[in-house]
C-alpha cells in the first residue's frame, strides 16, 4: 500500500522476470496461476483493488497503527 499512514505496508520485491510482446490471455492465465497463486497484486492489477479479505485485514492495521499514533 502506498498511502501515507503510520503503519506504511509494502512487501519487498525484485522483478524477476519481464515479458517482451503480446501475450494471449490463455497465457495470461496460466501465468498468474503458476507464479501469482494466492498474491493479492493480481486482484489489483485485473480489478484495480485488493480482494476484501486483505482490505479488511489493512483496515484492522492501519485502525491500530492509528491507535497507537494517538496515545503518544
Amino acid at each position: 500500500m502506498t498511502m501515507k499512514n503510520p503503519a506504511h505496508i509494502k512487501a519487498r520485491s525484485s522483478k524477476v522476470f519481464k515479458i517482451n510482446g503480446p501475450l494471449k490471455t490463455e497465457s495470461w492465465v496460466e501465468f498468474c496461476c503458476y507464479f501469482y497463486t494466492a498474491n493479492p497484486l493480481t486482484c489489483e492489477y485485473v480489478s484495480g483493488e485488493y480482494p476484501k479479505h486483505v482490505m479488511e485485514i489493512l483496515a484492522r492495521i492501519w485502525d491500530h497503527a492509528s491507535q497507537r499514533a494517538s496515545k503518544t
